[in-house]
């Protein structure tokens, strides 16, 4: 058999036991073996075996749990698991077979250990979701690996017909978008919820349900901040189009509602009016202060008299 056959046939086997076997909530960590092989260097900010959002999980709540580690630097880290759970007072016991699973006296806790790469393809992805859209159960998945889990999560959320239960019960990311990588801080980040429980799943949220939300949480307002003044900037690139026309050039940026035909002042106040509800959002969430709305009415009527670099810059400046 060959290595990759064998790693899907294991991710087909841990799919069937989730399926067969529920759990309240399972989290699913990703390329996270252990860095160091000591308790004194494996501080919290480094566990992301078992980490600050999952112990207050158990220690707030009657839920069941399931923790997945995928890694095959694993096979090198085993023994130290061992030391680590006992330090950890779970009250977990051992099981060493081709999934290393560690169960608690009461079974209320089950941690699988996998000593292979997870499969990113995006069929496995897929099926995983479906499993817990399926059930009643809340599934966290974390990357510890640089790979970005929040496109995979989008596209299998438009794809789903179950978007409410999706929304509600599966997370992608706890740093939502982030610092997906392996020094992640675990201690800095955890899943959010709402008043019934539900995750709040700022990824997957329209722009208006996060316009909804703002000041409700201070860590929320700074992903929603990060969101808008990610459109903010990509609508003021457009200002590339108003340079290109000074200088005689093809527009690089059709279907933004002006053409090679456009005049200048035409350009600009398209890109105006396509900014104007964003500042409406950042002076909402205090990025754009008193200050900066002067020198936005500023250049909305002096652009023209300006150097067309210095709109850019004068613009980018706003949410800086």
């Amino acid at each position: 058999m060959s290595h990759k056959m064998y790693e899907e046939l294991y991710h087909e086997s841990i799919l069937d036991y989730t399926r067969r076997n529920p759990r309240d909530i399972t989290y699913i960590g990703i390329g996270s073996s252990p860095r160091y092989t000591n308790l004194a260097q494996f501080t919290p900010e480094l566990d992301q075996i078992f980490p600050e959002f999952m112990m207050n999980i158990v220690n707030n709540t009657h839920d069941t749990i399931r923790v997945i580690h995928y890694d095959p630097m694993f096979k090198n880290t085993i023994d130290f698991l061992h030391t680590y759970f006992q330090h950890k007072n779970l009250s977990l016991g051992y099981s060493g077979d081709e999934m290393h699973t560690w169960l608690s006296e009461d079974h209320r806790i089950e941690i699988i250990i996998c000593i292979v790469n997870f499969n990113w393809s995006s069929i496995i992805f897929e099926e995983l979701v479906n499993v817990y859209l399926q059930s009643e159960s809340k599934l966290i998945v974390q990357a510890y690996t640089g790979n970005e889990l929040i496109p995979v999560a989008q596209q299998i959320y438009l794809n789903t017909n179950n978007k409410i239960k999706f929304k509600n019960n599966i997370l992608f990311d706890i740093t939502y978008g982030k610092d997906c990588h392996c020094s992640t801080d675990m201690t800095k980040y955890a899943p959010f919820y709402d008043k019934n429980n539900n995750f709040i799943n700022i990824i997957l949220l329209k722009e208006n349900e996060m316009i909804n939300i703002i000041n409700t949480n201070i860590e929320i307002d700074n992903i929603i901040k990060t969101y808008f003044i990610k459109q903010y900037n990509k609508i003021i690139n457009l200002q590339t189009d108003y340079r290109r026309k000074i200088l005689g050039c093809t527009i690089l940026f059709p279907n933004n509602g002006y053409t090679d035909e456009s005049t200048l002042s035409e350009i600009m106040n398209i890109i105006f009016n396509k900014l104007n509800p964003y500042i409406l959002i950042l002076k909402k969430l205090n990025v754009i202060t008193n200050e900066k709305q002067v020198l936005l009415n500023h250049i909305y009527h002096n652009y023209d008299k300006m150097d067309m670099h210095k709109v850019y810059v004068d613009l980018a400046s706003i949410v800086k």
